[in-house]
């Protein structure tokens, strides 16, 4: 009882240290010495360890169901309120789940519910709740654009594809991305060119000008468009 009561006054010395700091997410990977010898030393008795098993996917399904790749990457996860460094994560866009390891043991999976934000490399991502109202559901969303009229996040999504022909029974993990920008404090899902020139038409003409000089089509490459066209209609 006692080891887990200087734990937990630690931790919370630390968190409201580093609160003190400001919030960024990427500023959070910036510790002090003390603090990473701290969690190295409380890593194994973390509370993020206490959700389920992650027993992992058949290797006979074609792809992978991870964001970016599928190897361990460095990260953070803000769990319960607290930042927890120096993770191996995967982040699970089939489960929309994040996933760690425990030392070279076992790997489990962080619950969902207490993470409201980690770090894969420099890449944030956000838990955010369901919209009804304009059709966002809930989950975690990468933040593209935070600054500007135009502000993009993206809710990573595999989908797992099964395909019978004959006796052939095949099963791949497919990319089914989904894009929401923010406008005036309304999310709007983008799947199509117009739906993001919609909401640049004080700025259209000029967009759709530098769309044709570069060269992009939505088709193509949808995450370059989009990612394209708001970084330019930001800066007009």
């Amino acid at each position: 009882m006692s080891r887990i009561l200087l734990f937990l006054s630690s931790l919370f010395f630390y968190q409201t240290l580093y609160a003190q700091a400001g919030d960024s997410l990427f500023n959070k990977m910036v510790k002090d010495p003390l603090q990473q010898v701290y969690y190295q030393g409380w890593a194994q008795q973390s509370p993020i360890y206490n959700g389920r098993q992650f027993l992992g996917y058949s290797p006979a399904i074609i792809g992978n169901a991870y964001y970016k790749i599928d190897k361990w990457q460095n990260g953070a996860v803000r769990y319960e309120g607290t930042w927890y460094y120096d993770l191996p994560l995967l982040y699970d866009s089939y489960e929309g789940t994040v996933v760690t390891r425990a030392g070279a043991g076992l790997s489990y999976v962080i619950v969902k519910e207490k993470t409201s934000a980690f770090l894969i490399g420099t890449d944030e991502f956000l838990l955010m709740g369901t919209n009804k109202e304009e059709k966002t559901p809930a989950g975690f969303y990468q933040k593209i654009h935070d600054n500007g009229k135009l502000r993009l996040y993206i809710r990573r999504v595999k989908l797992l594809q099964e395909k019978i022909e004959g006796t052939l029974y095949e099963r791949r993990f497919i990319s089914a991305d989904e894009f929401y920008v923010l406008v005036n404090g309304k999310y709007h899902l983008v799947k199509k060119q117009r739906h993001l020139l919609n909401l640049m038409k004080d700025r259209q003409r000029q967009v759709i000008q530098f769309k044709k000089q570069k060269g992009i089509r939505y088709k193509e490459n949808p995450e370059l468009f989009i990612t394209s066209l708001i970084d330019y209609y930001n800066k007009l």
